[in-house]
C-alpha cells in the first residue's frame, strides 16, 4: 500500500470529523459501483422471446375459416405481452422469398426450418380437425435452437365453430404461462338464460374462463321465476349456485262474500230465510251479518 493510498484510508488527525465522514462515503460509494459492475457484467438485459405462428392446418374444416382462426390465435397471443409475435404479412414475405412448405415435415422439422429462416426463437403450429360433431384441436411451441417441442396442448370441442374461438384464447394463455380461472354457473331449476356484461353466452349449468382479476356482471333469467343478479371480481376458481325463486301468478285473495240458505230452525214453519255472511281472508272479528226477508234462493242470475 502507497503513502497516498494509506493517507486516505487512515487520515492523519489534522483532519476534522467532517472530513473524514466525506472521505467515508466516498469509499462506500465507490465500493457499491464496484459491486454493481461485477453483478452485471456479462448479463442482457432479460428480452421477450420471438414468436412466429405457422397457419394452423385445415382438417375437414373450410381452408378460410381455419386461417381467420389462425389470425384470432395470433392476436390473442399479442395481447399477451409475453411474446414479440411476427407479424403475419411479414412471416409470409420471407416464407415464400425462402421457398418455404409447409406440408410434407413434422411439426418440429417445420418449426426448426421456419425458425431459421425468420430468425425466430420459437414458432407456433398444429391443426384443427373435425371428427363427426366434434373439433379437435393440437397446437404445439418448438424451440428452434434445440428442436425440442416446449408446450403441446389438445383440446376437444362439441358445439358450432365461433366456439372455438374461446378455445383458442385459453390455449393462448396456457402457452404464455398465464393460468385461467374457471367461472362455474348452476340454477335450480336448470335451463335459465346466462347474460354476463349485457351479453347472452348459454344456459345453466355451464362454465367459463377468464384471467384474475376480471370482472362480471351475471343476470339469469327463467320463464316463471324471478331475475336473479349479481356482480363479481374472479379472483379465484369459482363457483355460483342459484336457487331461482318462482313468480306466484295466482291473483291475491280478496274479500268476499258467501250467501247461505237456511230452511227453518229460528223462523217460522213454512217460512225461508237467506243470510247474507260477509267473510274476510283476515282473521279478523266475527263476519257481520243482516237478514234479507223475502230474498229467494239461489240468486238470480247466478
Amino acid at each position: 500500500m502507497n503513502a497516498r493510498l494509506q493517507t486516505i484510508i487512515e487520515p492523519p488527525n489534522s483532519q476534522s470529523p467532517m472530513q473524514k465522514r466525506e472521505v467515508f462515503q466516498l469509499l462506500f460509494s465507490a465500493a457499491l459501483l464496484l459491486m454493481f459492475a461485477v453483478s452485471s457484467s456479462g448479463q442482457a438485459p432479460s428480452a421477450k422471446p420471438q414468436v412466429a405462428v405457422l397457419d394452423l392446418d385445415a382438417r375437414d374444416i373450410d381452408a378460410s375459416e381455419a386461417a381467420t382462426l389462425t389470425d384470432q390465435f395470433r392476436g390473442y397471443l399479442v395481447n399477451l405481452g409475453t411474446f414479440v409475435v411476427l407479424e403475419r404479412r411479414r412471416m409470409k414475405e420471407v416464407l415464400q422469398e425462402q421457398g418455404f412448405q409447409q406440408t410434407g415435415c413434422t411439426i418440429e422439422e417445420c418449426a426448426v426450418r421456419a425458425g431459421r429462416m425468420l430468425n425466430v426463437q420459437k414458432i407456433v403450429g398444429g391443426g384443427i380437425g373435425k371428427i363427426g360433431k366434434t373439433y379437435a384441436i393440437n397446437i404445439s411451441m418448438v424451440d428452434v435452437e434445440s428442436g425440442r417441442i416446449e408446450k403441446s396442448i389438445t383440446r376437444k370441442y362439441g358445439g358450432e365453430i365461433e366456439g372455438l374461438l374461446e378455445i383458442l384464447r385459453d390455449i393462448a394463455h396456457e402457452m404464455a404461462g398465464k393460468r385461467l380461472l374457471t367461472l362455474k354457473i348452476s340454477s335450480s331449476p336448470k335451463g335459465a338464460e346466462v347474460i354476463i356484461n349485457d351479453k347472452m353466452i348459454g344456459k345453466t349449468p355451464l362454465a367459463r374462463s377468464a384471467t384474475h382479476g376480471s370482472s362480471f356482471k351475471i343476470l339469469l333469467k327463467r320463464d316463471g321465476y324471478r331475475d336473479w343478479e349479481k356482480t363479481l371480481i374472479l379472483t379465484g376458481d369459482q363457483e355460483v349456485n342459484v336457487e331461482l325463486a318462482p313468480i306466484n301468478d295466482k291473483p291475491e285473495k280478496t274479500s268476499s262474500r258467501k250467501w247461505l240458505y237456511i230452511a227453518g230452525g229460528a223462523v217460522a214453519a213454512g217460512a225461508a230465510a237467506a243470510i247474507l255472511i260477509s267473510s274476510s281472508t283476515d282473521d279478523g272479528p266475527p263476519a257481520s251479518s243482516e237478514t234479507l226477508p223475502g230474498f229467494r234462493w239461489p240468486p238470480d242470475g247466478r
